[in-house]
């Protein structure tokens, strides 16, 4: 009898576990009502108005910045503007958001503004320098 009840319970555990899972994945099937053409996630563009957007810190003008001494190894560049250009004139007037990021996808610095195009390009004013060398990722977020 031991032996039928150890079985059961079993059977009954088995069962159980199956439902529960059933349960979260068709919870999660249900998770509907995003537009993918208004949210963006993680370091992924997705456009609303342009998908072609060239991200750099090469401007000419006051980024990157070189600060130290000759030795290459002592050299610091830091960041503190992002150009974009290639844009569309589809973006003008819409929200923007850089993050320039690190390794561990950490926050080192970001801007908060309204896409204002000169000639298909905007530079852009981070919060604050970052040493280039710490910079692994640039987002660039563009959204209504």
């Amino acid at each position: 009898m031991a032996r039928s009840t150890g079985r059961r319970m079993a059977a009954l555990g088995f069962l159980l576990g199956v439902g529960i899972a059933g349960i979260g994945v068709a919870s999660a099937a249900t998770l509907g009502g995003l537009n993918s053409d208004k949210l963006g996630a993680g370091t992924t563009v997705v456009a609303v108005c342009d998908d072609t957007i060239d991200v750099s810190w090469a401007d000419g003008s006051s980024s990157p910045v070189f600060s130290g001494n000759a030795a290459p190894a002592n050299s610091t560049f830091n960041v503190s503007t992002i150009k974009i250009t290639n844009v569309s004139t589809d973006c003008e007037g819409l929200n923007l958001k850089v993050t320039a990021a690190n390794s561990a996808n950490t926050s080192l610095a970001n801007a908060n503004t309204t896409v204002a195009l000169s000639g298909g390009s905007q530079t852009i004013t981070l919060s604050s320098a970052v040493n280039s060398k710490n910079i692994a990722s640039v987002a660039l977020t563009i959204y209504e």
